[in-house]
């Protein structure tokens, strides 16, 4: 805890002076003293600096995104939805053997020991397991409920097998957006002013998945970084289309997966604040602390250095391994989704802080 108070100090001494400087503005002092308005101001000016920087960058920041904030929003992911959603604790244990279980398919996929179509149909098997037993779950004390949702489940889980290749493509860009789903349906207290960055992201999306800029992006070479081409990337997220419609797709892909880094990373957070301000530094680390234990946050933090060094040898490499083995945490958040969507839930705050 000492420790983590002189860490945190000086960017304390920064966060004051800086709030002294902003105060001295009446309108951005009621902008920022409330959290509704502070997370729309937030959010929007992510939104737009991201998407500027997809238009120009959009292969590089494909591979930057992961690098600097992927393990941070897996501790994210599992912070808010394991830890203060408090998911009954057979959800819990199964979570952890089901992940397990996918990442070493994934790994074998990775590694050319299964097929890519066997890995497709097992991922979706896993997946479908685990999204079965949130259902279950959820309605177990309706019979009723249960017997008469049993086949439907039953016919959506053969289409999705029948189908594992184009499911598991579809995940994988629906998974940046049910970041957004899980905000405004499990956190968001009300809509308010939420509108302005999402209408951003429909909006930038939209823009996107046009083409209309994808002339000028290349024109400034941007549709290329770390040798790879975005064409490698468009085949991959976009399996079969033209040439101009999977670039538009990896652009889009670049611009959801960056939002949905900012949204486990800022905007739930800030949501999950229990009052109006915002807490310093030093209450932070204390909160981080409170939720992981000094263990599992010296993990997260020995895991965030390795994943760094590892992408100093070999950057590609090792974010290509990245996306590989964290496909687990997709379905983490369809199961949790499916468990607490429409429910009434607060929620668990320990204390004051983030």
């Amino acid at each position: 805890m000492v420790s983590l108070d002189h860490v945190a100090l000086p960017l304390d001494l920064v966060r004051g002076a800086s709030l002294r400087f902003l105060s001295r503005s009446p309108l951005l002092t009621r902008v920022l003293g409330r959290r509704d308005t502070r997370i729309a101001a937030l959010g929007a000016a992510q939104v737009l600096l991201l998407f500027a920087l997809t238009l120009r960058f959009p292969v590089a920041l494909f591979f930057l995104g992961p690098v600097l904030l992927g393990v941070v929003h897996l501790a994210a992911d599992v912070r808010y939805l394991a830890l203060r959603m408090a998911p009954p604790r057979p959800l819990v244990v199964a979570s952890v053997v089901l992940a397990v279980g996918l990442t070493a398919v994934r790994a074998a996929v990775g590694l050319g020991e299964v097929s890519t179509i066997l890995g497709a149909r097992l991922d979706m098997a896993v997946g479908i397991t685990w999204v079965g037993l949130a259902l279950v779950l959820r309605l177990q004390r309706s019979r009723r409920a249960l017997v008469l949702g049993a086949p439907l489940f039953g016919a959506v889980a053969a289409l999705v097998l029948t189908h594992a290749q184009l499911g598991d493509v579809l995940l994988t860009h629906l998974h940046n957006v049910l970041a957004l789903v899980l905000w405004l349906t499990l956190f968001r207290r009300r809509p308010g002013w939420t509108a302005l960055p999402v209408a951003l992201v429909v909006l930038g999306s939209g823009v996107l998945l046009s083409g209309a800029f994808l002339p000028w992006t290349a024109q400034q070479g941007g549709l290329g970084a770390f040798g790879v081409a975005v064409s490698r990337l468009g085949a991959g997220l976009a399996p079969g289309a033209a040439p101009h419609v999977a670039a538009a797709v990896v652009m889009v892909f670049v611009f959801l997966q960056s939002v949905h880094y900012a949204v486990w990373t800022a905007w739930i957070p800030q949501d999950c604040l229990v009052g109006e301000g915002t807490p310093t530094f030093r209450m932070t680390a204390r909160s981080l602390l409170a939720d992981f234990g000094p263990w599992a946050l010296a993990a997260v933090a020995g895991l965030t250095l390795v994943f760094a060094a590892l992408a100093c040898w070999h950057f590609r490499q090792t974010v290509i391994w990245y996306l590989t083995l964290v496909r687990a945490h997709a379905w983490f958040e369809v199961a949790i989704f499916t468990f607490f969507v429409g429910r009434p839930r607060v929620p668990r705050v320990r204390s004051r802080t983030l």
